[in-house]
């Protein structure tokens, strides 16, 4: 279990082209989770915010799952999905739900909606997980 790892959010590996932009939806995502001053766009750090929220829960459950892991209950593999899948619902949940700082008339005028985050729909639901075996940072 040492050697096992989940990444969750926009890997690299899956990334894909936003919709309505010449970026990715990676890009897109950095850009509103820590905001790029000279575009106006302000820091929505949902991300950060999935993880504060439920840091507890989720240590928690690494314990539960190598406990498990190392009473035969589950495997490594199936802990790491687990994990992933959950956390993965707590980023989508927060930037479905998460409070930012509001968008400004033009962005509600141009989007027809006052919602900071969503428009399209495609970055939650580009969140992503991925587990791997090896040591990451």
């Amino acid at each position: 279990m040492a050697d096992a790892y989940v990444k969750v959010g926009f890997p690299a590996s899956r990334d894909k082209q936003h919709k309505d932009s010449v970026q990715t939806i990676a890009q897109v995502a950095v850009e509103n989770e820590y905001g790029v001053p000279e575009k106006n766009i302000p820091s929505r750090p949902f991300m950060r915010q999935a993880l504060d929220k439920n840091e507890n829960k989720l240590h928690e459950r690494i314990k539960q799952y190598a406990k498990d892991i190392y009473g035969g209950l589950i495997g490594t593999h199936k802990a790491m999905a687990l994990l992933g899948s959950e956390h993965k619902g707590d980023i989508e949940k927060e930037i479905r739900t998460g409070d930012f700082k509001p968008n400004a008339p033009l962005t509600i005028a141009i989007k027809g909606s006052s919602r900071p985050l969503i428009d399209t729909g495609q970055m939650v639901q580009s969140v992503q997980f991925e587990i791997g075996k090896g040591k990451t940072i």
